[in-house]
């Protein structure tokens, strides 16, 4: 009977870990406070965990962003969060601006958001709907992850569009 009640305790802690809403508060490159809150009001937030050492996270992004405009129905934004510790944050700004790249870009410093999300190292990739549940996980990247990317977000955002 005790082993019964034991195996029900941690499925119960479980379930209620798992229901943890997402929401966090960090500054981007400029030092704006950013609230992934106010971003859920605006749909559902892909988030990727990334770093300027992480060369599959160099790889990847670009795949995000090019994949964004085929959700924009959906209104599926898209938020960079690099992990990078405090000494390297300074060739944030410039890289990000090199490339490009014009969507949110936050800090964690040494990835404790990420971590807490139960990520472990970038590339790191969260999609959370407006309600700040995550639907979907997926660490690390290869080449051809964004082909399957794209199919898992066309299957759970397709009831967005119309919410």
């Amino acid at each position: 009977m005790k082993h019964i009640l034991r195996v029900l305790l941690i499925l119960l802690s479980l379930s209620t870990l798992h229901a943890e809403k997402v929401d966090f508060t960090l500054k981007d490159l400029d030092g704006k406070v950013v609230e992934l809150a106010a971003m859920l009001e605006e749909g559902p937030v892909l988030i990727s965990f990334w770093a300027t050492y992480c060369e599959p996270c160099k790889v990847e992004i670009p795949h995000l962003i090019e994949m964004l405009p085929e959700f924009e129905a959906q209104k599926l934004q898209l938020l960079l969060v690099a992990v990078d510790s405090p000494r390297s944050q300074k060739k944030l700004k410039p890289y990000v601006k090199g490339k490009g790249w014009e969507v949110p870009v936050l800090l964690d410093t040494n990835g404790k958001v990420m971590k807490r999300y139960k990520g472990s190292n970038p590339p790191y990739m969260m999609l959370v709907d407006s309600t700040g549940e995550v639907l979907y996980q997926h660490s690390g990247y290869k080449p051809g992850d964004e082909a399957e990317l794209k199919k898992t977000l066309e299957k759970l955002l397709s009831g967005e569009a119309h919410e």
